[in-house]
């Protein structure tokens, strides 16, 4: 997976799969489908489509804020994991404690 953010993309970041050799495109491709279909719920409208060799993922620009408003929605599921710490899920766990250690420090 990457994400670029250069010319050909027009300065905008977008998400790219790159599969690991031709064998597994249609797998990758199928991994991708699946997991896409369950963000619908919540993120309808995101979709992928072929782009050569890679799948690039297709966002909506409903969903594309600018950072003054991520920072915003960031800091307020960070105060909801903090003021409930069993809402925060455990896989979220270790992120959060290196992001806001790293921002917090200074380092």
């Amino acid at each position: 997976m990457e994400i670029r953010q250069g010319a050909p993309e027009k300065w905008i970041p977008e998400v790219y799969v790159r599969p690991n050799g031709a064998g597994n495109r249609d797998a990758v491709s199928r991994g991708l489908e699946a997991h896409i279909a369950r963000l619908q719920a919540e993120f309808a409208g995101v979709a992928y489509e072929r782009a050569g060799d890679e799948l690039h993922v297709t966002i909506p620009d409903r969903y594309r804020v600018g950072h003054e408003a991520h920072f915003a929605q960031v800091l307020s599921q960070f105060l909801t994991y903090l003021g409930s710490p069993k809402s925060m899920p455990e896989w979220e766990k270790a992120g959060m404690i290196a992001k806001y250690t790293v921002s917090t420090s200074g380092s």
